[in-house]
Parts: C-alpha cells; sequence; structure tokens
C-alpha cells in the first residue's frame, strides 16, 4: 500500500469514527436585535447614508402618508425622528437613489391611492425638497430606478397593480420625471427588479405578479422599450436579483405564497424552471446580500404578518439553499432594509412593525474567518469533516491549510486542532 493510499484510508477512518460522534456548534448570523419605539404606525422602510457621514440612516413611511428621517449613529442605533415629510397618498414602497447625480440619495415612493410617484431630492445634508409628483399607473404598488434609455439619466419602472402593466418614467437628471411608456405584465404586478438579465450591458426587468402567480421578463432593447419574453410559472409578491450561482449571470428569486423560488439564469434572459422552498407562509419581502462574507449570496425573507419570522438562508455558490436560520421579526412587519448599521463591514437589517410602533434593526454578528467551519454554513459540525476529507483526497488547494502545497499527515493534524478550536 503506497503512503498517500495509507494517508486517504487514515483520512476516512478518522472520518468515520468521529464524524457521527460530533455535536454541532453553530453561529447565528443575527444575534443581537436592537429595538426602536415609538415610531406611530411605521410600515415602510428604506436605508442609506443621507448626509453623507459614512453612517447609515433610515426612511420610515407611516401608515398615515408621512415619510420620517431617522439618522444613524454608526453602532447599530438610529437618532431620533427628524423632520417629517409628506408624499402621496397609499404609499406602497420607498427606494432611495441619486436622482439628480449630485452625489446624494433621494427618496422615491410609489403612491397606490393617488396613483403617483412622490420624489423628495436631498439638499446633501438628510433635508429634502419635494419635487413635482409623476402619474405612475393605477394603484402603483412597486418601483425599481435605473439607467434604462442609454442617456446617462436614472429612470423609473412603476408596477402598477390595476393595469397589469410597468410604466417607464424617464428621468431629466434633475429629479424630474415624465412617464413615457407602458409595456403589458401579469395580472396585478406587485414588484419589479432591475439587472441586466440577457448579458448585453442594458438593464433588463423581471416582475412578479400577484393573482396569475407569474414572472413576467422584460428585456431591454438599448433604448428603454422592452420585449416581453414566455412568463415564468410560480410567481408571487417580491422579487429580488442577483447571481446566486455564482456563473456571473443574474438570478431571481420570488417570495410566494408558502414557498420562495429560485430562478437560473442561462445566460441570455431565459431560465431554468424554478425551485421551490417551503416557507411557513407568505414571502412577502425578500432580500439578496453576502451576510456571511464566504462569497456567496444569501436570501432573506420575510414570511408571515401576525407574527412574523426573519428567514435566512444561506448560499454556496451553487444556486442550491437547505434549510433556514429563523428570527422572531415581532408582529404586523411587511417590509425590510439592508445596510451596515454599526460600521462593522458587514451587512444588518431593519424591519419595522405598524403595530407595535417600532423598527427592529438586526445587527449581524457572524465571525468572519472561521477555519473548523469549512463548508461555510456557519456550523461547525460533521458537514465539516467530510467536506474537509472530500476536498483533501481531490487535491483542493482549500484544504492545503499550511500552504505547503503538499497533502499530508500534518494537513490532517491542522485541520482537527482548527476543528476542535471552533470559532
Amino acid at each position: 500500500m503506497t503512503w498517500n493510499l495509507r494517508l486517504q484510508t487514515l483520512f476516512w477512518l478518522v472520518g468515520g469514527l468521529i464524524a457521527p460522534a460530533i455535536g454541532q456548534e453553530c453561529t447565528p448570523l443575527f444575534p443581537v436585535r436592537i429595538d426602536h419605539s415609538g415610531l406611530l404606525d411605521v410600515n415602510l422602510i428604506a436605508a442609506g447614508d443621507l448626509n453623507g457621514d459614512g453612517f447609515s440612516d433610515v426612511v420610515a413611511g407611516q401608515s398615515g402618508g408621512a415619510l420620517v428621517v431617522l439618522l444613524g449613529n454608526g453602532d447599530g442605533t438610529l437618532g431620533p425622528p427628524g423632520r417629517s415629510y409628506s408624499v402621496g397618498a397609499g404609499t406602497r414602497e420607498i427606494i432611495l437613489v441619486d436622482v439628480d447625480a449630485d452625489g446624494d440619495l433621494g427618496i422615491v415612493t410609489v403612491n397606490a391611492v393617488a396613483n403617483t410617484v412622490s420624489v423628495l431630492r436631498n439638499r446633501g445634508n438628510a433635508e429634502f425638497d419635494r419635487l413635482a409628483d409623476s402619474y405612475a399607473g393605477r394603484s402603483p404598488s412597486a418601483v425599481a430606478a435605473g439607467r434604462l434609455n442609454g442617456d446617462g439619466h436614472v429612470d423609473l419602472l412603476v408596477a402598477n397593480a390595476d393595469d397589469r402593466a410597468v410604466s417607464m418614467l424617464l428621468g431629466d437628471g434633475s429629479g424630474l420625471f415624465e412617464r413615457s411608456g407602458v409595456f403589458t405584465v401579469g395580472n396585478r404586478p406587485a414588484s419589479v427588479v432591475l439587472a441586466d438579465l440577457d448579458g448585453d450591458g442594458d438593464l433588463d426587468a423581471a416582475v412578479a405578479n400577484a393573482n396569475s402567480y407569474n414572472v413576467s421578463i422584460l428585456l431591454n432593447n438599448g433604448d428603454g422599450t422592452f420585449a416581453e419574453q414566455a412568463k415564468r410559472k410560480r410567481g408571487g409578491y417580491d422579487i429580488v436579483a442577483g447571481d446566486l450561482d455564482d456563473d456571473g449571470d443574474a438570478d431571481l428569486a420570488v417570495g410566494g405564497a408558502f414557498e420562495i423560488n429560485v430562478f437560473l439564469n442561462r445566460g441570455d434572459g431565459s431560465f431554468s424552471l424554478p425551485t421551490a422552498y417551503p416557507v411557513s407562509g407568505i414571502a412577502g419581502r425578500l432580500a439578496i446580500a453576502d451576510f456571511d462574507r464566504d462569497g456567496n449570496l444569501n436570501i432573506e425573507a420575510l414570511v408571515g404578518f401576525d407574527p412574523a419570522y426573519l428567514l435566512v438562508f444561506r448560499g454556496n455558490s451553487t444556486g442550491r439553499y437547505g434549510e433556514p436560520e429563523v428570527y422572531n421579526a415581532g408582529t404586523s412587519t411587511a417590509d425590510l432594509a439592508i445596510a451596515d448599521f454599526d460600521r462593522d463591514l458587514d451587512t444588518d437589517l431593519a424591519i419595522p412593525s405598524v403595530n407595535t410602533d417600532t423598527i427592529y434593526v438586526f445587527l449581524n454578528q457572524f465571525p468572519g474567518d472561521c477555519p473548523g467551519d469549512f463548508d461555510r454554513d456557519g456550523c461547525v459540525d460533521a458537514q465539516d469533516v467530510l467536506a474537509f476529507l472530500n476536498a483533501f483526497n481531490a487535491g483542493d488547494p482549500a484544504a492545503d491549510l499550511d500552504g505547503n502545497g503538499v497533502f499530508d499527515g500534518a494537513g490532517l493534524l491542522l485541520f482537527l486542532a482548527l476543528f476542535d478550536a471552533g470559532c
């Protein structure tokens, strides 16, 4: 028997003996929750640096139709509510975007009762001027912003629930927008996302249609007009885009009724059949970010309403997801925002609760480098032993922990020492 064969046999013997006996030491992503109370009827939220101080701030929407700004302190806490701003009636979504190319984030809302989009231009110090509202369509429910027609200005694409359509609002670079086109989608569009879906360098659109329960794919012709592709089954209530399988294409995750569906992009704007992940209620709001800093995108879902739960599905570069981590998200919560609220270079979450008049800030405390967690799932467990053995036998450089280019007994001992130390 050669030395290499003996070593591999030893590895598998060690794995077979210790893996079944190992317990599980898991590190939750969000062990800390800070509650900010006293915000009457807060039901919507957006986050970003509004005054240029490097701290993440919050714009909170109140069910009565007002917006209020809370400046971040840089430690996960928020300052007291500042000035209140009125917008159109029936606000359904808030986004932050630099509407006038001055480097400051402005505020855009879609207003379902008023059938308008409201724009608040930032003076640079987190104080805002409301510009003229723009007609969007009937019962606008969601909005996405991006440069759509090649003129360099930020434009808006609005999902209008009662029109079964999205409307294009072209920006003039000053913060003003004018409706210029309407594109048919499914029944009661609830959410829209912009991404380069076909790899041609311009922004396309994907729309989640609530009543027809499908997804409309709109490919940009390069001039801000869109050609609809075949609708994809299994739609829902919120849609987000990101490279979930690490192949350079923008994939889609869609929150639906008791499920989250993941559509993997083939690279040309067409998508695989969805993979469904069951959840315990309506997945009404999603986000995508690399919360554990392993280079793979995670999916975050706000599920249910009263009570509501935050689900975190950790990614692994394949576009496949295991069981999620589950956190209590309070009651009557229907929106979320992501930002680095405590300036530790990882992504946190904020969720408003209308019944408790509270914003919950979930601080990401993932330790980052944890050599014992070889498969980067947040748990030091038997799966790490098996993953290391497989990588070692395959000659994967990731298993060469001492960096000497040799897969030998010293590598086994080093891994066992790191594994024993945990995180």
